[in-house]
């Protein structure tokens, strides 16, 4: 067997027998974000309803553009006023509701104890401070591919479970018992193999999860790149995401100082609903201890 094609080799530990079904699911689920013919039309459902829901903002302006022209007045500061709201969260976020998921927001690295926990709990992240090559939309749209390939008879779960079911099991799988490289990536596990693969070109830099083209998403780096260059064939997707690398880089994303204060300014916007600058001192200590690698939900009232 394959060592890089299979999941079996890394564990060998006995897991709790209701899990026993995961790692045949979770090579399936590797094999639909591997596969471009798989995930592709699927890709394409998602660019179309993000497109409808884009379109019915717009038309409340009188602003009616074809496809091709959405990346030219989304990238125009001149109609920022008109730029649609949560246009991609009003398509992903129902995937994850009908798949019991509740997304968290994410600073920092997180301890791998924190990240087992978000698994146990079915829940999945926004990486809102990371790189901005990984993308905050990578792994979110990761799963909303995955729901629509089980809603479609393409991902088989067991006794009708949902997608959040398929991340608590992994939270029994976060430890790897040979990695293959002396123990150096033992914190890493099934959640690592189907949906966080080191990036192309960069083999065994994260994990022992390599990908060879391009176009296999099952690493967050690939998947942002890929969409944000296929333009011509996800016309609204292919922008947002763009536009979205366009902004943490500018806001200097990649540098760590900067990295940090933008993360205790998110905070600060996402929890109190005022920037980082008018926060009282014990705000800013809230803040800027979280950015050491937290994970938290907006409050209801925001």
């Amino acid at each position: 067997m394959n060592r890089a094609a299979s999941l079996f080799p890394y564990f060998r530990t006995p897991r709790p027998a209701r899990v026993d079904w995961l790692l045949p699911v979770a090579e399936e689920a590797r094999e639909v974000l591997r596969n471009v013919d798989q995930y592709m039309p699927k890709l394409l459902q998602l660019d179309q309803r993000v497109g409808h829901s884009i379109t019915e903002q717009l038309r409340l302006h009188g602003i009616y553009l074809k496809p091709k022209e959405y990346r030219d007045f989304l990238f125009d500061p001149d109609k920022k006023s008109y730029r649609p709201k949560k246009a991609l969260s009003s398509v992903v976020e129902p995937l994850e509701q009908s798949e019991g998921i509740s997304v968290l927001y994410a600073l920092g690295i997180l301890p791998s104890d924190v990240f087992s926990d978000v698994l146990a709990n079915g829940q999945v992240i926004k990486d809102v401070t990371l790189s901005e090559e990984h993308g905050e939309w990578s792994h979110r749209l990761q799963i909303a591919l995955l729901s629509l390939a089980r809603q479609q008879g393409g991902l088989l779960l067991p006794d009708d479970l949902r997608m959040s079911d398929f991340l608590k099991a992994m939270s029994h799988f976060n430890s790897l018992d040979d990695d293959g490289f002396n123990g150096r990536f033992k914190d890493k596990g099934v959640w690592d193999f189907v949906f966080d693969r080191n990036k192309i070109g960069s083999d065994n830099v994260n994990s022992p999860f390599n990908t060879q083209s391009i176009h296999d998403i099952a690493s967050p780096e690939n998947f942002t790149k890929m969409v944000a260059q296929s333009e011509n064939i996800l016309p609204y997707l292919a922008p947002i995401l763009e536009l979205r690398v366009k902004k943490r880089k500018d806001q200097g994303m990649n540098h760590p100082y900067k990295r940090y204060e933008i993360s205790a300014d998110y905070y600060m916007r996402k929890m109190f609903g005022i920037p980082f600058s008018q926060a009282s001192p014990e705000q800013r200590r809230i803040a800027l201890q979280a950015t050491t690698g937290t994970v938290f939900s907006k409050p209801e009232h925001l």
